[in-house]
């Protein structure tokens, strides 16, 4: 509405919204909402003055991002607004600008300028169910307005039309809700500026308590700190002693010992608290004599950004595990040194926390034989796989995996160390690996990913008495791939596990360092267990972990532009011991030692 806006903007002061902060003082545990409008919204930052901010009305309650423009359209290019340049569309701006800040809850006051906005509410509905939003609470539009469109169509017409596709959207979106502010204002002609739709002093203090009403209404706010109570204070960082007595793996079927989100999984008192640590009782589970239990981690629901840190219950390392984002679910491998039948989490901020066991380490327990990574199953096709299933897995699916006598893996391997893949989904995918026959999956995860983004965990799992590995598609619709680092069992070579204290060798962004395409060196001891980190991708893409001079390129991680992603990885040298890691875009990399 280019021109109803610039007709309304003459009594109006010619500045641009975002040049206006925000003054409001909101508790420090507030949940963190945006706000993303066109003009009619921006009339909240249009009529402030000190003191009298509208913002503030929601902002004293929630953390706010405001960002409302003349002329924002929802997806296709905006129109130029009343200050002379054209600002980005919702989409957009939330992909890029807002990435990572849109928060648990989103209120829309934006389509206006917008023909049609069927495909578009579809289009931004899946990019915040991507990020974790919520709820998305989006405002109908004004029908009482005399505005004629350009071609002589009263705006009515089009607008009674855009309130019928958000009906119709929200029967498609459980977290879509529609605010009436049609309805609502039917009676507030003071509101509006002659247009019926611009708003006066009085309408930007409406529509801000209509706001904030609403989110008052809405479930969020479980990142606060009375909701996350689980752990205590963290003592502190530094090294801690582990047990350095040589072991062997103990397949287990996988085992749930702690979901936060599940009073009777141990969270009676919520997310684990930011600056937390949890103690895990595994000791009914694993071996008597086991030294290290390996565990599938899950962060999850998380408000914030953040990491995990899996170590022997004491003093913590300073090294991470899990690297976690707001609207992304994130799993990880972590073979954790346990102190008197427990392993100790730390959370730098709230999460939800989920752990699985997955097996053990004893001083009886099977060696590690690592092979040349070797490519099992890839359903996108190709002829570098060894065994040949393709199409894509929709869930509920299982798929059996032949392994022993297979491929290099020995008869009399009790287990293997896979790397697997969730690639390409389009809707949100689980997967989950336990020992086959593929039949009633355990409750236990080892993979999640969103939509258009691949993510890969290692998986130690033990072969099943058919010598497979079952690979549930637990939720999701994807493509799966499977990588076989090695397999554990008897036979000479056979290395043992020796759980060191962890130590960070690598962190590109120390000393100004610059993200990197080129190979980085790391020098290990031996085989080493390594726990690796693409942290600022410059787009998505993949790292690398090979001996130094080995034209071996396979993906270990995963990475998304500015996040963190993990992956851990048992490898050893080139003859003088340096590993190389690589990611094919520029990335900080991140590599800590956790055992050797």
């Amino acid at each position: 509405l280019a021109v109803a806006a610039a007709m309304f903007a003459a009594s109006l002061p010619v500045i641009n919204s975002s040049q206006i902060a925000v003054a409001a003082t909101p508790p420090a545990d507030a949940p963190p909402v945006s706000l993303i409008g066109d003009s009619t919204m921006a009339g909240m930052a249009w009529t402030s003055s000190t003191g009298n901010d509208p913002r503030d009305i929601v902002g004293n309650s929630y953390r706010l991002t405001f960002d409302a423009e003349s002329c924002r359209r929802i997806v296709i290019g905006s129109c130029r607004g009343r200050f002379g340049y054209t600002p980005l569309s919702v989409l957009p701006l939330m992909k890029n600008t807002l990435n990572g800040r849109l928060g648990e809850a989103m209120v829309v006051m934006a389509g206006y300028d917008d023909a049609s906005i069927a495909n578009a509410v579809d289009l931004v509905m899946a990019e915040a169910e991507a990020q974790g939003v919520t709820r998305v609470l989006w405002l109908t539009y004004r029908t009482n307005t005399a505005y004629v469109l350009p071609g002589g169509l009263p705006a009515r017409n089009l607008y009674e039309s855009h309130n019928s596709e958000l009906t119709a959207a929200a029967q498609r979106h459980s977290s879509l809700r529609i605010l009436d502010w049609d309805g609502f204002t039917a009676n507030q002609p003071s509101w509006f500026a002659g247009d019926g739709i611009h708003l006066s002093l009085a309408g930007a203090m409406g529509l801000a308590t209509f706001i904030k009403n609403a989110l008052d209404a809405q479930p969020i706010g479980r990142c606060r700190a009375t909701n996350a109570k689980t752990g205590s204070p963290d003592s502190g960082t530094t090294t801690t002693p582990v047990a350095s007595e040589p072991s062997g793996f103990v397949p287990l079927v996988p085992h749930r010992v702690l979901d936060t989100r599940d009073p009777l999984l141990g969270g009676a008192s919520g997310m684990l608290g930011a600056g937390n640590t949890v103690s895990v009782d595994v000791s009914q589970i694993v071996p008597n004599d086991a030294i290290a239990a390996t565990l599938s981690v899950t962060a999850t629901g998380s408000c914030v950004p953040g990491f995990l840190t899996v170590f022997a219950c004491g003093a913590r390392p300073p090294t991470s595990n899990i690297n976690y984002e707001v609207g992304r679910t994130t799993a990880g491998l972590a073979i954790a040194p346990l102190v008197n039948g427990r392993a100790c989490i730390f959370a730098s901020n709230p999460t939800d926390l989920v752990v699985d066991v997955m097996g053990a380490f004893t001083p009886d327990g099977d060696r590690f034989h690592p092979m040349t990574p070797t490519r099992w199953i890839d359903t996108r096709g190709g002829a570098v796989q060894l065994t040949q299933i393709t199409g894509v897995r929709a869930a509920p699916v299982q798929t059996q995996l032949i392994m022993r006598g297979q491929g290099g893996i020995p008869a009399n391997a009790t287990g293997v160390w896979l790397n697997l893949t969730v690639a390409d989904p389009t809707t949100p995918t689980v997967l989950t690996a336990y020992p086959g026959p593929c039949g009633s999956p355990p409750l236990s995860s080892n993979v999640n990913a969103r939509p258009l983004r691949s993510m890969a965990s290692s998986v130690l799992v033990g072969l099943g008495t058919d010598g497979t590995v079952c690979v549930l598609t637990f939720t999701g619709t994807s493509h799966i791939v499977v990588d076989v680092a090695g397999w554990f069992g008897p036979g000479s070579g056979g290395l043992a596990y020796r759980p060191t204290a962890p130590v960070r060798l690598l962190d590109t962004r120390l000393n100004g360092g610059q993200p990197t395409v080129a190979d980085t060196p790391v020098h290990v001891n031996g085989v080493s267990v390594l726990n690796v980190i693409g942290v600022d991708a410059a787009s998505l893409g993949y790292v690398t972990v090979r001996p130094c001079g080995s034209a071996l390129l396979t993906s270990l991680v995963n990475t998304t532009p500015r996040e963190a992603t993990a992956n851990l990885i048992a490898v050893g040298g080139d003859a003088g011991g340096n590993v190389c890691v690589r990611s094919n875009v520029r990335s900080h990399l991140v590599v800590d030692q956790v055992a050797t």
